[in-house]
């Protein structure tokens, strides 16, 4: 666990958890490998932007969440990434 996983709430962390879950079911069309690299380094990302927020709450996850736009959103993107 990471300096800044370890400041966040347990409901912000369950929120973040739950987000990246949805993402990796949505990237099916991509290989395992190619899923959980993404998966890990959107965490990373969502980590980062949170300890830069200072508080890191659960409104602050929700925020950030909420700026990458759905999973399925997200995930559609990188799957039409991934086909050019």
């Amino acid at each position: 666990m990471t300096m800044a996983e370890g400041a966040i709430s347990l409901d912000g962390r369950q929120r973040i958890e739950a987000y990246l879950e949805k993402l990796r079911k949505s990237l099916a069309g991509i290989s395992r490998e190619d899923a959980l690299d993404i998966v890990r380094k959107l965490r990373s990302h969502i980590l980062e932007k949170a300890a830069e927020g200072g508080e890191l709450t659960a409104p602050t996850v929700e925020a950030i969440l909420s700026a990458l736009g759905s999973p399925h959103e997200l995930a559609a993107q990188y799957l039409a990434d991934n086909l050019l």
